[in-house]
């Protein structure tokens, strides 16, 4: 493939026994996203339940027959050798006696893989009846992770970009306050490279608003402002003097119109440069799921027409797009408490407000002594994108 550029004789080995279980399986999940065409893509470790199995996947293909959906089963492990006898046995956890023969098995490890083990694994496969089958070694998982459009995961998890170095700036990223399900949400200006950021410019819409008065106006053409407080505010301006690696560099409260499906623009400018950022929220199957872009300004765009304007770019493969809102929603959903509360489970991603009046954003251990702080691109998000991360 021509996108897949070898690594320099600078590039050192990547240590993916340095990562955190969990960590690996969502490096893994995010170099799958584009593998296929997901319908939904599970963690299903992270889901609580007992597969075999760290991630399902619902591969939809359309053709002459109609559509058909195609289950996928994907395992991690992050171990330094696996021998031809360790494959049979992951096997056979994986698809035992009776159960449902997937379509396609990937099988992720951060070791490489000797030629008896490749072998056996597509021996062993075949003999189940799966059709499409995938061993990513090391240097397999390398060579996805070299390739360009990839560079912002490369930079995510080991702090390394092949496109030089990274720009500082701060982007915005929010949670529910209080309840997976509040009206009101946390919005965070998250740091962003692996330098401070200075001196940025921060205007942040909100496209359903804002498209709410443009088609106000519309229906109005002789007015040249919608009324006062038509869908509520719907932009804001942030000064942010300097932001350091460590952590967020500030928040604000925001309500949106309908939580469930959120759409805004925000336009940065620090002294590293002009960035876009788009984001928007859906929740699906119960379940919130995001998508969010950061690119390089129009004036950058026009001086490097050959490179990628992506800065870093995540959607969770169950991700659904929704329309802007035309009118405001009739529904008020319920004020929630910001704080702890007794005896009550929080979903993720959440976050609340402590004791001391800073603002946690609750998560889950895991059994490696990580912490799960939501779904897919939320549990990147939520963290420090600097480097060494």
């Amino acid at each position: 493939m021509t996108d897949k550029p070898k690594p320099t004789k600078t590039t050192n080995p990547l240590h993916f026994e340095d990562l955190e279980s969990h960590r690996f399986e969502d490096l893994i999940r995010q170099l799958a996203q584009d593998f296929r065409s997901w319908d939904k893509l599970e963690p299903t470790g992270k889901l609580g339940g007992d597969e075999a199995y760290d991630a399902r996947g619902i591969e939809v293909v359309t053709g002459t027959s109609g559509r058909e959906e195609r289950l996928w089963q994907i395992q991690c492990k992050r171990e330094k050798s696996i021998t031809p006898k360790k494959i049979a046995a992951y096997l056979e956890e994986m698809i035992p006696s009776g159960a449902t023969v997937p379509h396609g098995v990937i099988l992720a490890a951060a070791c490489d893989f000797s030629k008896k083990a490749r072998d056996v694994f597509r021996d062993e496969l075949r003999r189940r009846g799966v059709r499409e089958f995938y061993l990513w070694g090391k240097a397999d998982i390398e060579d996805l992770l070299y390739r360009p459009k990839n560079d912002h995961l490369l930079y995510a998890y080991f702090g390394i970009s092949l496109q030089g170095e990274r720009p500082g700036l701060v982007f915005v990223i929010g949670v529910p306050l209080g309840d997976n399900k509040s009206p009101e949400w946390i919005m965070m200006l998250n740091h962003y490279g692996p330098n401070p950021a200075y001196n940025c410019q921060v205007n942040f819409y909100d496209k359903d608003r804002k498209n709410i008065e443009h088609e106000w106006l519309v229906k109005h053409p002789h007015n040249p402002f919608p009324p006062p407080g038509l869908a509520g505010q719907s932009q804001l301006h942030l000064h942010i003097p300097e932001a350091d690696p460590p952590g967020p560099a500030t928040n604000f409260r925001w309500t949106p119109l309908d939580p469930d499906r959120q759409h805004y623009s925000v336009s940065i400018t620090c002294r590293d440069g002009i960035f876009e950022e788009s984001w928007e929220v859906t929740r699906v199957d119960g379940i919130l799921r995001t998508r969010i872009s950061i690119e390089h300004g129009p004036d950058w765009k026009e001086k490097n027409p050959n490179s990628d304007p992506v800065v870093f770019a995540c959607s969770d493969p169950e991700f659904v797009p929704t329309p802007l809102a035309s009118e405001i929603p009739s529904a008020k959903l319920q004020a929630v408490h910001p704080g702890w509360k007794p005896n009550y489970r929080l979903d993720l991603p959440v976050a609340i407000i402590d004791s001391n009046g800073n603002i946690q954003v609750a998560g889950v251990k895991l059994p490696d002594g990580g912490i799960n702080r939501g779904f897919g691109c939320w549990n990147i998000l939520t963290r420090h994108l600097g480097g060494g991360m």
